[in-house]
């Protein structure tokens, strides 16, 4: 049953982890149960909701509370969840959560993974994404798109924050991020264990194959670099092989890459795409 009414802000309890924001990111961290849940509140409106969201958002929130009835609900006007989400779309959803944090890899894993032959992995490999627009937007492509496995850097890499998951679209709720101390002596054990590394670069760069020339054929690690920087040289020292997504059109100087996230897309779903037509 909820607690308080949209004037109740003096009893409102005070946060004990950090404000998850978004229909999608809340329902999803309701749904998958990987954190702890302090408080749910919930925008007050006088009229009969009925949308389609709303309804879909009271009976995950009823369901939630039945079996954790400790979490209170909180109705509370619109002014009170924009200064909780520091005026991010809210969506009328807000829940007190605690946070995410990567997972440790097991190094041994590349071994097994590399090992199953019922399925051919495809891991992605994020070295030091740090804007949370794009680091919730590839993991949601890496999501949609059948990625086995993230790998970050424990350093210098976005952390899994709201905003990650509201611009993730609830996908970091579902996804574990594992990271490793030094990329770059993971993608040599990677190759090492037989698998193809592969680096992405602008159009151009010596030596590297256009997407579409490259196939999954054995385990791949597809490693995507820094916004502004790409791969650092260690990182690409490291990779089996570079590959580029080519233009459709002559591009004026300056102008020679995509967005990471939007790369990273493309870049997904050519190569699952290969996989499939191969088999």
């Amino acid at each position: 049953t909820p607690h308080g009414s949209a004037k109740a802000e003096q009893r409102l309890p005070k946060r004990k982890g950090e404000y998850l924001f978004g229909v999608a990111p809340c329902l999803a961290a309701l749904q998958t149960r990987r954190r702890k849940v302090h408080a749910i509140f919930v925008k007050y409106t006088a009229e009969k909701a009925d949308d389609f969201k709303r309804l879909a958002t009271d009976e995950l929130v009823q369901k939630y509370t039945k079996s954790n009835g400790e979490t209170k609900v909180f109705r509370v006007d619109k002014a009170t969840l924009e200064r909780m989400s520091e005026k991010r779309p809210h969506q009328g959803i807000i829940l007190d959560v605690d946070p995410l944090e990567f997972k440790e890899m097991n190094l041994s894993d590349l071994k097994l993974a590399g090992n199953d032959h019922d399925h051919l992995p495809l891991w992605l490999a994020l070295d030091e994404i740090q804007d949370p627009m794009n680091m919730g937007a590839i993991l949601r492509c890496a999501f949609f798109l059948g990625v086995d496995r993230i790998v970050v850097t424990f350093k210098n890499c976005c952390p899994l924050t709201p905003v990650v998951s509201k611009a993730s679209s609830g996908a970091m709720e579902i996804v574990q991020v594992y990271a490793v101390g030094s990329m770059s002596g993971m993608l040599k054990l990677a190759s090492g264990c037989g698998w193809d590394v592969v680096g992405t670069c602008g159009s151009g760069e010596q030596g590297a194959l256009s997407l579409q020339s490259f196939s999954l054929q054995r385990p791949t690690l597809l490693v995507v670099g820094n916004e502004g920087e790409g791969l650092r040289p260690s990182v690409v020292k490291a990779c089996t092989q570079l590959v580029t997504i080519e233009p459709c059109r002559q591009l004026p100087p300056g102008f020679d890459s995509l967005n990471v996230a939007v790369a990273t897309g493309i870049l997904l779903h050519t190569l699952q795409r290969s996989s499939v037509l191969a088999h």
